[in-house]
């Protein structure tokens, strides 16, 4: 991103920090959800910043501002019931901290 004194700052790769999540998205929701329901993405929030080599990722990277197109326009053409739907938050919640 482009910092206030026009310098640029990068960040580190999340994509280490996205197979993480996966692993406890995956194991949290087991038995519930397809693991092939379950959808990596990078969102980046910083309005300038930009992104370089997204053509090499193995996970989608959108900004922020497209994010909600991109979860819309997503799907696994599975659909879930209002029960598996509660299943799913009651799952979550009790691993909140």
């Amino acid at each position: 991103r482009e910092l206030d004194d026009g310098k640029i700052e990068g960040m580190k790769n999340p994509i280490q920090q996205v197979d993480r999540h996966h692993m406890i998205v995956s194991s949290l929701l087991s038995g519930i959800v397809d693991e092939k329901d379950i959808h990596d993405i990078i969102c980046l929030s910083y309005d300038t910043c930009r992104i370089n080599g997204i053509e090499n990722s193995t996970v989608p990277v959108v900004k922020s501002d497209l994010l909600n197109r991109y979860i819309l326009d997503t799907t696994s053409g599975k659909t879930y019931t209002n029960e598996d739907i509660e299943k799913i938050i009651s799952a979550i919640e009790r691993h909140r901290l």
